[in-house]
């Protein structure tokens, strides 16, 4: 899947997101050398790569969705300080239902149902 990269546009609308400021610790980012990153916040990028898009509702899917886009400077960013982690989903901030656990789970289903339909007709 790899990390997305974000055009000039869509960084400016997420800096306006929160006033120009970092959204973990309110650093003025609107200053001409201060660096910032569009972090993933609530859920981090990790836990979006190959995350299936049909279970359940209101999951994060798509690296570039708006909603789940902040501000935030480098500092704040690659600490991971601010990345929360949630018991009831083994450490990861939502429930990971990956697109090839459901390809194996169908290749299991499919060689059972073809072994009964062999054995049933032998």
């Amino acid at each position: 899947m790899g990390r997305p990269h974000f055009t000039h546009a869509v960084r400016e609308q997420v800096l306006k997101k929160n006033g120009g400021r970092c959204f973990h610790c309110n650093a003025d980012l609107s200053k001409e050398n201060i660096e910032w990153d569009v972090d993933h916040h609530p859920v981090v990028y990790r836990d979006i790569e190959d995350q299936c898009k049909c279970w359940p509702f209101g999951m994060v899917t798509n690296a570039t969705d708006f909603k789940n886009l902040q501000p935030s400077c480098t500092k704040c960013n690659r600490s991971h300080k601010y990345e929360k982690k949630h018991c009831w989903y083994c450490g990861h901030t939502q429930l990971r239902i990956r697109k090839t656990w459901l390809w194996f789970f169908f290749a299991f289903i499919s060689v059972f149902f073809a072994g009964y339909l062999v054995g049933m007709f032998s």
